[in-house]
């Protein structure tokens, strides 16, 4: 069995990184509008893939409702290389917009 011991230099810079760590303030977000909002800000910084998971059908439509596709294709026509994945349950609704940006998006590419 080896034994690794840590210099004091090693050790003091775990523990200034422990310090950050423990420093870090976690936000609630409640607002939806500000929640789409700072994942839209974030999306623009993406450049390969941006990968969309709602748990219900009922959230996907709430989202479209928000107007997330509209976004989500300016993004695609900003980006030509970008991946846009979202999975969701089906219905028959999430079908036809699903049909529709898929053409879309392959016509303006």
């Amino acid at each position: 069995m080896k034994r690794y011991v840590l210099g004091e230099h090693e050790l003091d810079t775990i523990k200034k990184e422990a310090e950050k760590i423990e420093n870090q303030v976690c936000q609630i977000i409640r607002d939806p509008s500000e929640v789409q909002e700072l994942a839209f800000k974030l999306a623009w910084l993406t450049e390969n893939e941006i990968l969309g998971l709602f748990s219900t059908s009922n959230a996907f439509h709430r989202q479209e409702r928000m107007g997330i596709l509209p976004k989500l294709q300016q993004l695609k026509k900003n980006n030509d290389k970008l991946r846009i994945r979202i999975l969701t349950p089906f219905d028959d609704h999430i079908d036809s917009v699903s049909k529709k940006m898929k053409d879309e998006l392959t016509l303006t590419s």
